[in-house]
């Protein structure tokens, strides 16, 4: 009996222990619901933010994509602008060569230049020093020649006519005395009896010397052929006053023409000879008459 109460009893436990078991399982069960509701509560609230919080990385990672593609446009801008600098620092480099070169080529020529101004300027020294010497001798031999003519021209000229012959036949008398203008019977120098004696000499000295050109205030000496020229040009040789002979018949340098016309010309329109200032303002004639009336200026 005793060993049918304990086996009751065990059973009893048993049964209690079973049930007892039963309800904590179904504690623990419900505790693990609402646990895990809890967490899953918590986990969804923590999701939202980590959401959020990815989102914003995710823009801001954004952003940061397009600064980073702007930097690598800015960095392949610069890296252009950088290999263009390069290229452009090598072309300077390879010009500053050329120039260096030509600087250098340049250098040599101006150096040779100095040295050819250096043979040049002691060759216009020497020059220069020769000219000086060519001048003295040419100055020696014109003042030779001067004399020599000089002395020439006393020999042949006429000391009655007192003027040079300029063309042959000259005729000589036995003592050597020529003249062609005055000749006479007798020689104008020493009046001996003149013959048919001629000077081969004095037309050789005559061909060959300078003639003084005979008109009064020119003084100029020419050879013979420029001299026969000369005279049919020259500004002081003697001509006739233009205006009619009824008024004036003077002779005069054709130089002298001008103020004869000005001053004193009986034939023209001028302040002296007829006191017309009305024509001349007291000053320049505007008419000459010279056969008719001819206008000079306005």
């Amino acid at each position: 009996m005793e060993d049918n109460s304990d086996r009751n009893q065990g059973e009893g436990e048993t049964e209690n222990n079973n049930e007892l078991n039963s309800k904590n399982k179904e504690i623990l069960k419900r505790s693990e619901e609402m646990l895990t509701s809890t967490v899953l509560e918590k986990e969804g609230k923590d999701w939202n933010e980590k959401q959020t919080m990815i989102d914003q990385l995710l823009s801001k990672v954004n952003v940061l994509e397009k600064e980073r593609n702007k930097a690598e446009e800015e960095r392949d801008a610069f890296r252009d602008e950088r290999d263009a600098s390069r290229e452009e620092r090598d072309a300077i480099k390879e010009e500053n060569k050329l120039i260096v070169k030509e600087k250098d080529v340049t250098s040599e020529e101006i150096v040779a230049l100095k040295e050819e101004r250096e043979v040049i300027t002691k060759e216009r020294d020497v020059m220069k020093i020769d000219n000086e010497t060519l001048k003295s001798e040419k100055t020696a031999l014109d003042t030779k020649y001067t004399a020599l003519t000089s002395t020439l021209r006393d020999e042949i000229d006429c000391p009655v006519c007192l003027e040079v012959p300029t063309c042959g036949p000259v005729p000589v008398c036995p003592n050597g005395h020529v003249c062609s203008k005055c000749k006479d019977s007798h020689c104008p120098t020493c009046r001996v009896k003149l013959f048919n004696g001629k000077s081969l000499l004095a037309v050789k000295v005559i061909e060959n010397i300078q003639h003084a050109c005979r008109n009064e205030d020119c003084g100029k000496f020419f050879p013979l052929e420029e001299y026969k020229l000369h005279l049919t040009s020259c500004l002081h040789r003697t001509v006739n006053c233009p205006s009619p002979n009824e008024f004036c018949s003077r002779k005069m340098a054709l130089s002298k023409v001008y103020d004869h016309i000005l001053e004193d010309c009986q034939g023209s329109f001028n302040n002296i000879g007829n006191n017309n200032s009305n024509l001349n303002n007291g000053n320049i004639p505007k008419y000459i008459a010279v056969g008719s009336i001819l206008k000079l200026s306005s």
